[in-house]
């Protein structure tokens, strides 16, 4: 799995760039921790997709919050409201060389 945009790895294979997003409660976490349970939520599913679908790999991860790419490919944007927080990713799946 490679953050960002930087060089990734060589592959023989790709999808177009896709969107996962996905939730946690406020009411279970508190606000400090629901966005990081919404970020491994998101990640949990890109994996799952990407194992469901025959990649083996994953890059150019990054936030996408409101459809809109991130300005920083080092951390992501979280939307945290009364009840949910939910965290919008970007990822390309990849099969290896």
């Amino acid at each position: 799995m490679h953050w960002g945009l930087r060089r990734a790895p060589a592959d023989n294979e790709r999808t177009i760039p896709n969107d996962y997003s996905e939730e946690a409660s406020v009411k279970e976490l508190g606000r400090e921790g629901v966005c990081r349970k919404a970020a491994l939520n998101t990640l949990a599913a890109i994996v799952a997709d990407a194992k469901k679908k025959g990649y083996d790999g994953i890059i150019k991860l990054r936030s996408y919050l409101d459809e809109r790419p991130a300005l920083s490919d080092k951390d992501f944007e979280c939307e945290a409201g009364s009840k949910w927080a939910n965290v919008q990713l970007l990822a390309t799946l990849i099969n290896a060389k």
